[in-house]
């Protein structure tokens, strides 16, 4: 099987699609959103007037945004159902379609963020533009987050105005009238000024590090933790999961740098766990620490801290859901 023609169903402009042998899916290729895989029954979704729009722009917003390192084999993004099992297996990042409708602004502060973000992305470099066609504004939608479940009037309306937001904000610039309704912009320079800010402090919110013991005797311990990661909304992420042509410690190093916690289990009392919680300290990042009843015997520097000191797996699940909710939040 080739590769067809197609258009993008996230962003709509041309693409590639083939199936997927192993599962019901469609792997794509597009220049703007890159090499991604929908499951079919995601893919259905899109169409639908609720959650399609805000699904489609949020994944737009995501494959825009993960970043892409020639240095680094970059897992493909794989979206499948709302409860699929979260992480990296292979050469895949599975996540769900819960997670990806968490992305989704709720506040227009941060949807003007998101579009700057958006928009920084395609254009490229400064006084790089972007084409806003006014007539037909379907391929710009997920760009600005657009709701479409109204009408194509109204979805246009809400293009219109989102526009006029970022124009009498001093961020987006018009630089020619192209005919047809097409009008091209360029983003000014308070707003290259915030799109900086945004990239100079951006965390991956989405991902949290587990550091434990790769034994089998902790195969339903591992499962419950990456369950309960993904169940607070962020995708977890395990250093044996990953393919990557390096050198193992700096991947370590590289992942725990872009997650927005730490979960470090001590059953076991591994070496390599004290290393990669230090290092998440010393990042200033949140670090959960769990240890199974029974191994429980901590580094003098660490007994302090508070442990979920857990006797099963049921309960380590539950209190670490509860930890997380506590003291990082919920994505």
């Amino acid at each position: 099987m080739g590769k067809n023609k197609c258009k993008c169903p996230v962003c709509g402009i041309e693409a590639f699609e083939e199936s997927v042998i192993t599962r019901f899916a469609k792997r794509y290729y597009c220049n703007r959103c890159g090499e991604f895989i929908l499951d079919d029954d995601v893919s259905s979704l899109f169409s639908d007037t609720e959650p399609g729009p805000k699904l489609k722009a949020s994944l737009f917003w995501y494959l825009r945004t993960n970043e892409n390192n020639a240095l680094r084999v970059k897992p493909t993004p794989l979206i499948c159902s709302y409860n699929c099992k979260e992480g990296i297996e292979g050469n895949y990042q599975f996540i769900s379609t819960k997670y990806i409708l968490n992305l989704f602004p709720n506040s227009i502060n941060d949807q003007i963020n998101m579009i700057l973000t958006n928009i920084a992305g395609l254009i490229g470099f400064i006084g790089g533009e972007i084409i806003v066609d006014f007539g037909d504004g379907k391929e710009c939608f997920p760009i600005f987050f657009i709701d479409v479940n109204y009408d194509s009037f109204n979805a246009q309306k809400q293009l219109n105005e989102k526009i006029n937001i970022l124009s009498e904000s001093g961020l987006l610039k018009q630089t020619s009238i192209l005919g047809d309704n097409q009008v091209a912009y360029t983003l000014k320079t308070k707003a290259w000024d915030i799109v900086q800010e945004i990239q100079s402090k951006m965390i991956y919110t989405s991902q949290a590090f587990i550091a434990m013991w790769f034994d089998d005797s902790m195969h339903n311990a591992r499962d419950k933790i990456r369950q309960a990661i993904s169940d607070c909304g962020y995708l977890p992420v395990l250093i044996d999961e990953k393919e990557y042509n390096s050198f193992i410690v700096p991947e370590i190093l590289y992942e725990i740098q872009k997650s927005r916690f730490l979960v470090a289990d001590f059953t076991g009392d591994r070496g390599g766990v004290y290393f990669e919680a230090g290092y998440a300290k010393g990042l200033n990042k949140d670090v959960i620490m769990t240890c199974k009843d029974g191994y429980f015997n901590p580094h003098f520097d660490t007994k302090q801290i508070n442990h979920i000191v857990w006797k099963n797996e049921e309960e380590l699940y539950e209190r670490l859901v509860k930890r997380i909710r506590s003291t990082v939040g919920i994505v």
